[in-house]
């Protein structure tokens, strides 16, 4: 028998034994799948600052974690995610309702664009330097949906003649409200308010009572009211006169006369909601999953790169669909990392 005092080797054989890392573990200092997703989950959904990550860490484990690596943690979230979110793309394509939106998100210093597609299930935001139709296109719902789109009255939408189009009646709401400030001899703006908030409640009342759509006379009889206001409003606000011929540009009409205008050329989308129950009365669904962007925005200020800001955006979307299926943010970036980022469409189907 062998005998030896190496720690290293066989006491029987004389042997040297030698380990092998797992193929995972590649530097000299490895943390876990677990600080990995609380350092993106801090980074993302808690809308924390990299240097404060490094601070709150460090202070409540003991882990001295720099930018670099939890920028790093954030991207493998990303990456771990990717074949999901592709998938969430593809069922909101085939959605039969889908709430499209925009806001800013800087970059580099520089303003972008975050583009918005979701609805009550599925969340899919993506970042663009347009805003219009480049920005809708890069996202890839929209130019590949057919179904009812929400949306404000942001012109890049009405380039989409192959689905049918639902305004934000929200918006609509405000903008009357400002006309009925500036122009407090028109009553044309509070007589459509009430109509829309007597529709919003009509359609309210009969998904009470288990309908599934109202009554063709009362929605005729809303149309009636509709054309009427809308005759009225001509009548408070006619179009300009052209008192000279314009050398080049359009004639100024003023907002209240352009308001006036698309109420009118718009009926049908402006009261779409109330002809099909799936489609809600405003776009508070996609102002919901925006409204993220904004905090990260304010707390955490803008994002180095833009591959930083697509990470973000990608894992949030990740994070709310999840959410929306009845799993808590924690467990769908920890289900990720453990093959299984599918879980957050499979838990929804059960």
């Amino acid at each position: 028998m062998a005998v030896t005092n190496c720690p290293c080797c066989c006491p029987n054989k004389g042997e040297k034994l030698v380990g092998e890392f797992p193929s995972d573990i590649k530097g000299y200092v490895q943390y876990g799948n677990s600080v990995t997703v609380l350092a993106s989950l801090l980074s993302t959904y808690g809308a924390v600052a990299y240097n404060r990550i490094h601070v709150l860490l460090n202070g409540l484990f003991g882990i001295s974690l720099s930018q670099g690596t939890i920028c790093s943690m954030v991207k493998r979230c990303s990456d771990k995610i990717s074949p999901v979110m592709e998938q969430i793309k593809e069922f909101l394509k085939a959605s039969e309702v889908v709430n499209f939106d925009e806001t800013g998100i800087r970059a580099k210093g520089k303003l972008y664009w975050a583009h918005n597609s979701s609805n009550e299930k599925y969340t899919y935001q993506t970042v663009n330097e347009k805003r219009g139709v480049a920005g809708m296109e890069d996202n890839g719902v929209l130019p590949s949906f057919e179904g009812i789109g929400v949306h404000d009255c942001w012109w890049p939408y009405q380039n989409y003649d192959g689905i049918e189009h639902s305004l934000c009646c929200a918006h609509l709401l405000r903008e009357l409200n400002a006309v009925k400030e500036n122009e407090e001899n028109h009553i044309w703006a509070e007589r459509l308010q009430k109509l829309l908030i007597n529709m919003k409640k009509a359609k309210e009342k009969a998904v009470s009572q288990g309908q599934m759509f109202l009554k063709k006379e009362l929605l005729d009889a809303f149309s009636r009211e509709y054309d009427d206001i809308m005759n009225y409003a001509d009548m408070e606000c006619p179009p300009p006169e052209v008192l000279e011929k314009r050398k080049r540009g359009k004639i100024k009409k003023g907002k209240t006369r352009c308001l006036i205008e698309r109420l009118i050329k718009f009926k049908d989308d402006v009261c779409r909601f109330a002809h099909n129950f799936a489609v809600p009365f405003d776009n508070n669904q996609a102002e919901r999953d925006v409204r993220n962007i904004k905090t990260k925005t304010k707390v955490s200020g803008c994002f180095r790169s833009l591959n930083g800001a697509q990470d973000y955006l990608k894992i949030m979307s990740y994070i709310s669909t999840g959410i929306k299926h009845g799993v808590n943010a924690f467990d769908a970036l920890t289900a990720a990392f453990s093959g299984n980022a599918d879980i957050i469409l499979s838990r929804g189907s059960e």
